[in-house]
């Protein structure tokens, strides 16, 4: 068996202790990692300039589940979520998901776009995002319900992300020329 050098390690050990919390959201929600009493809103969100893809507007996100992910090209989980998140988008797209990638390290259009290309990711990509929550730590999702609240805040492949994602398309009804 091949053994794992100190570096690896190292690294995975640093990313647990500053990946963001894993919240289940919403109604219900209780112990440590429960949602604050106030609940957030797709509302409360801006997006940064577009880069690459269709900017989304509120009349398209309305009745939507969006995933909002503060990602950053220099970020090595940020990139190992994009082919999960690309295939995401394109099964579950006509079904009601919309996936925003709000790249939060200022990188330049030529630096995000070969990683784009690579993993065939055709989701918008915005130039950041900034909401009530403070991200302090990339990766970080945040799931919001065809009614815009919040029900998921943390990592792309922490526990509950496609749970979430399921459990409220399953409330959505899409119109059938839907175009994000």
């Amino acid at each position: 068996m091949k053994q794992l050098g100190l570096f690896p390690c190292v690294a995975l050990a640093l990313n647990l202790l500053v990946s963001p919390t894993f919240a289940a959201v919403g109604k219900g929600a209780k112990g440590k990692d429960a949602a604050p009493a106030t609940p957030h809103n797709l509302s409360e969100w801006q997006f940064g300039t577009l880069l690459f893809g269709t900017q989304p507007t509120a009349a398209d996100l309305k009745g939507k589940v969006v995933v909002v992910e503060n990602w950053g090209v220099n970020c090595g989980p940020c990139v190992a979520s994009l082919p999960h998140l690309a295939e995401l988008d394109k099964k579950l797209r006509s079904k009601g998901l919309c996936i925003i990638g709000a790249e939060s390290q200022n990188s330049s259009k030529e630096a995000i776009k070969p990683l784009l290309d690579k993993f065939k990711v055709e989701y918008a990509i915005t130039a950041g995002a900034s909401g009530p929550i403070a991200v302090t730590g990339i990766p970080r999702c945040f799931i919001f319900d065809g009614q815009g609240a919040l029900v998921y805040d943390g990592f792309p492949s922490g526990p509950g992300f496609e749970k979430a994602i399921k459990e409220s398309l399953k409330k959505v009804k899409v119109p059938a020329q839907s175009k994000l």
